[in-house]
């Protein structure tokens, strides 16, 4: 995936493109929106946008925190070792 200029990091996008970038249904957009897991869109005129920057950013969040619950899983598997006397 190529780089976005700052033009089209600040534009706004629509429900139907936000939905494409989390490979969900625009319902559960909407869905998450609601029960307040992903964020609010503001209204330009009757219709909801978000801000691509905003967008990538929660993103990118979400990832981050993926990958330290996986970190954090995979040292819970390692074995751990005790000495010889049953301390």
């Amino acid at each position: 995936m190529e780089a976005l200029t700052l033009d089209e990091r600040e534009q706004l996008i629509s429900r139907e493109i936000v939905a494409r970038r989390l490979d969900c249904s625009e319902a559960t957009v909407r869905n998450m929106v609601n029960d307040g897991r992903f964020i609010p869109p503001m209204l330009i005129g009757n219709m909801p946008r978000w801000r691509s920057r905003d967008v990538d950013e929660w993103i990118a969040e979400r990832a981050a925190a993926a990958r330290q619950i996986e970190a954090t899983a995979k040292k819970s598997l390692v074995p751990q070792t005790r000495s010889r006397r049953g301390d």
